[in-house]
């Protein structure tokens, strides 16, 4: 039960240490769970999504549309990959699919744009300019 209860607490933070420099955590799921009520005292992150700054890809018409590959995992099963649009000067993003595209005039299209959440750091990782 101490393994558990070690494992299912120290993955993220071990995890997340061991990013490489230019992947950043842009949001980590640590709600309480009800089948879990000790979350409530001790929270637990069950889920995170981290963002690789190092292949950015800004709009060529659009330098507040910025392109992302992002990952996410779980504690308890494997990760996924998709890439992010961020409309930095809205404030909102999407996770774009097969069926959505950007025009080349910087418009989504097949696809709508979400708010950015203020527990979501996706907008400020993705939208931070050098030396900024």
């Amino acid at each position: 039960i101490s393994y558990t209860a070690w494992s299912e607490y120290s993955w993220y933070g071990r995890l997340s240490a061991g990013l490489p420099e230019g992947v950043a955590v842009v949001w980590a799921d640590d709600r309480p769970q009800a089948l879990r009520p000790w979350t409530m005292a001790v929270p637990l992150v069950t889920r995170l999504v981290a963002l690789d700054t190092r292949q950015l890809l800004a709009h060529p018409g659009n330098a507040d549309l910025i392109l992302a590959n992002a990952s996410g995992c779980a504690g308890w099963r494997g990760g996924e990959q998709w890439t992010v649009a961020v409309d930095c000067a809205g404030q909102r993003s999407v996770r774009m699919t097969t069926e959505m595209k950007i025009t080349d005039a910087g418009v989504l299209e097949g696809g709508e744009w979400e708010p950015l959440l203020p527990e979501d750091q996706t907008g400020v990782v993705a939208c931070r300019r050098p030396g900024g």
